[in-house]
């Protein structure tokens, strides 16, 4: 019976472990879409990797094969319709997945050895963890709970490094206690497990939190750029009204000058002023840059909008906005992201404008539906290497702006970017509510 029960246990905890791994995998790279066909053969591949350690590998070196081979399959998968840039997120995730998967029924082994239980009890309690093992891998893969993306650790380098190396010391130092336990009279440490657990979940909260801290102050930084181009604005609508106040007050001289002129029929003074005033008049008038920032519904739009038209100037770039009607589209989630994409396609947009003899920048909204970024260049642009990770037409660039975009286009469909581009303009359509 014991025999019996002993076999029936170890393939229930093999089938077990191929699911929670698959699943920690999927929750931690975000892809909890993965083709069914690619779960099946991921799962029978860790199966036959438990069974093949089991039948052919001298039982010392088992853990260490179990775990280097799970490690390559999940990075396959991973890597899979993926960029190769990732190759160190997805070995950071694929390392965690084992550790996960893996730490309940260590710690019930550790407490079994410890308390001495018979061997019927260690079994049921064996199933027991089994059982936690799936639940605890199953909720956050079923409630779809996002870790980061892969641009994240693209722009954190170290710490993606510092995370990978404390995770491959864990793994290593996991399989050498799986090792002591098979050639020595060493049966497990609470202590330790509890530890790795530990150090396992900072590697997972501390980017979270790193994440949280960056949005923050990105939008502090936002809300800051939007208020001083909200002063400078006030302050330039300021200067206008000066302006023409000024301008009136000369111009009523001008008229009575004109009417003395003319009643004494002194066509000299009427001359004076006209040759020397209204003739140069037509380059004083003030000029009035109407933004017509009033019809756009969102606040925040409308803010970096103005942020971009203060850039624009500063860089000598004329900035026009074409508006006719009130834009709020009903049928689009706006969040952080769609504003740091809209916020990418205006800053490329004044750069390229900015190298041609034009430097012309055009926003134009169509309804609530369609908005257009407009902009002169020099050359043509391409899209397809553009979206590229680590890919810039600057030296000083880090290349991840519209790598970005693509990747937020691939998440959303109620929204469509549509990019048409010749030698001398680029027009890039913003099409909102595709999905509906």
């Amino acid at each position: 019976m014991l025999p019996i029960l002993s076999n029936i246990t170890l393939l229930l905890q093999a089938i077990v472990s191929a699911i929670a791994t698959i699943a920690w995998f999927g929750t931690l790279l975000g892809a909890h879409r993965l083709a069914f066909s690619a779960i099946w053969r991921l799962a029978l591949t860790l199966l036959l990797i438990d069974v093949v350690q089991v039948w052919l590998i001298p039982t010392t070196y088992q853990a260490a094969f179990a775990s280097t081979l799970t490690i390559l399959s999940l990075m396959s998968v991973g890597l899979r319709g993926h960029a190769v840039g990732r190759r160190l997120v997805v070995l950071l995730d694929a390392i965690l997945s084992t550790l996960l998967a893996a730490w309940v029924v260590n710690v019930t082994a550790a407490l079994e050895a410890w308390l001495a239980l018979p061997v019927q009890t260690a079994y049921f309690c064996d199933l027991l963890a089994s059982g936690l093992t799936l639940v605890l891998a199953l909720i956050p893969y079923r409630y779809h709970f996002e870790w980061l993306t892969a641009s994240f650790f693209q722009q954190h380098r170290q710490q993606l490094c510092c995370f990978l190396s404390i995770s491959v010391v864990i793994r290593l130092l996991n399989d050498y206690l799986a090792y002591l336990m098979l050639t020595t009279a060493y049966q497990g440490s609470l202590v330790w497990e509890a530890a790795s657990l530990v150090v396992v979940l900072i590697i997972i909260l501390i980017p979270i939190l790193r994440h949280q801290y960056d949005l923050l102050a990105c939008k502090l930084q936002q809300r800051d750029r939007m208020l001083v181009a909200t002063q400078q604005y006030t302050n330039q609508l300021e200067k206008q009204y000066l302006a023409y106040r000024t301008f009136r007050h000369d111009y009523k001289n001008i008229l009575a000058s004109l009417a003395y002129g003319i009643q004494n029929e002194n066509m000299a003074d009427v001359q004076y002023a006209y040759e020397s005033v209204v003739k140069t008049s037509q380059w004083a008038l003030p000029q009035v840059e109407a933004l017509q920032l009033h019809f756009i519904a969102d606040v925040n739009l409308r803010s970096a909008l103005l942020v971009k038209y203060q850039e624009a100037t500063r860089h000598a770039v004329n900035f026009t906005i074409d508006i006719q009607q009130m834009f709020d589209p009903k049928s689009f989630v706006v969040d952080v992201d769609f504003f740091r994409v809209f916020g990418i396609l205006l800053d490329n947009a004044i750069e390229s404008a900015m190298e041609t003899p034009e430097k012309l920048v055009s926003v134009v909204f169509i309804e609530s539906e369609q908005l257009a970024i407009i902009n002169s260049t020099r050359q043509p642009l391409d899209m397809t290497k553009a979206m590229l990770p680590n890919y810039s037409s600057k030296a000083d660039h880090a290349g991840l702006g519209l790598y970005f975009v693509a990747q937020f286009l691939a998440r959303r469909q109620d929204i469509e970017l549509i990019t048409i581009t010749d030698k001398t303009q680029v027009r890039q359509e913003l099409t909102f509510g595709v999905a509906s």
